[in-house]
């Protein structure tokens, strides 16, 4: 199992793009999943203000007002978005990780 993961390194190693193409993808899939968090905190935002302005209680859950859609890979808890806010760190990481091995072995 070792030598798998070495050998997994030494093909990022070869070619630091690698590593920046995996950190933008990270870091890229974070940022949709919080625009998509922030766009159906707005969306439920809206339909609670108006159902309660007709006092008529409605679930405002996301899964509720889109049936039809999967909406299960938006963040509307904390889990979520701690989950988001790890792929973007993560991102941010692999991407200084690929910009300094580039250094190194361009140098």
């Amino acid at each position: 199992m070792a030598d798998f993961f070495e050998n997994i390194w030494g093909w990022f190693v070869v070619r630091p793009e690698r590593i920046l193409n995996a950190g933008w993808s990270f870091f890229s899939g974070g940022a949709i999943l919080f625009v998509a968090g922030l766009w159906g905190r707005v969306a439920s935002a809206a339909v609670n203000v108006l159902s309660q302005m007709a006092k008529k209680p409605f679930d405002a859950s996301l899964a509720a007002m889109y049936p039809d859609f999967p909406t299960w890979w938006i963040p509307e808890s904390v889990v979520g978005l701690v989950f988001a806010a790890l792929l973007v760190a993560v991102g941010i990481y692999l991407t200084l990780l690929g910009k300094k091995l580039n250094r190194l072995l361009h140098y």
